[in-house]
């Protein structure tokens, strides 16, 4: 009996070990980072540029010039880069018309789950603004609309995107600037102990009852 229960603990053991170990090698699999250097929709249109998506080695592209027709977006230097947990963008030379938006420099980086966002010399209608914001500081555009500086934004499948500059201009024009998109560090939950690592053992089920052994014996006999 001693045997069974032994070797019944150490299979339940091996057993949730390998699901535990099947289960990190998927979420490995499936972690994904991405970034861009500019996008834009609405009147003026412009697909994510560059952009890249990585699930394992890295990944970078770069764009000399971005500008939209008139001259009304322009952005030069465009950058975005990405691994299996880490991403990053950067612009230089970011000019937005409609919202008198200028800076000289605009970057997002994002790993391991957390996001940073730096924009130098960054003026909106002549107002120098923060360099280093906080994550989503919200601020006014004169004539109508809302700047945030370092959105970042918690995504339904855990990971967290960082966007340096979004800007809606008039509740039409929508403009994002260095963004970044990368996941929680895989192979964090540390899986139960194999067999012999001196892991709680499970309790193995209850064996059956013994037979009860007949007892020899003479009952009084009453008349």
């Amino acid at each position: 009996m001693l045997q069974k229960r032994t070797a019944w603990a150490a299979g339940t053991l091996t057993a949730l070990f390998m699901a535990s170990s099947a289960l990190a090698a998927q979420g490995a699999e499936d972690a994904t980072s991405s970034a861009f250097g500019i996008s834009a929709t609405g009147p003026v249109t412009i697909e994510p540029t560059p952009a890249v998506t990585s699930s394992d080695e890295k990944k970078q592209r770069s764009v000399a010039t971005v500008a939209a027709p008139a001259g009304s977006i322009s952005a030069q230097a465009l950058n975005a880069k990405a691994t299996q947990d880490t991403s990053s963008s950067s612009v230089v030379d970011l000019q937005v018309q409609a919202a008198q938006l200028t800076a000289s420099a605009v970057r997002a980086e994002c790993s391991d789950g957390e996001g940073t966002a730096s924009i130098a010399n960054v003026q909106l209608a002549g107002e120098t603004l923060d360099a280093s914001p906080p994550p989503n500081t919200e601020i006014s555009v004169p004539g109508g609309g809302t700047l945030v500086l370092n959105k970042q934004t918690e995504n339904a499948d855990g990971s967290l995107t960082v966007t340096a500059v979004h800007l809606v201009v008039e509740g039409t024009q929508t403009i994002e600037v260095a963004s970044a998109t990368c996941g929680q560090p895989v192979g964090e939950t540390t899986p139960p102990p194999p067999p012999g690592d001196g892991g709680e053992t499970p309790q193995p089920p209850p064996a059956d009852a013994p037979r009860p052994t007949p007892v020899p014996g003479h009952l009084p006999v009453t008349h």
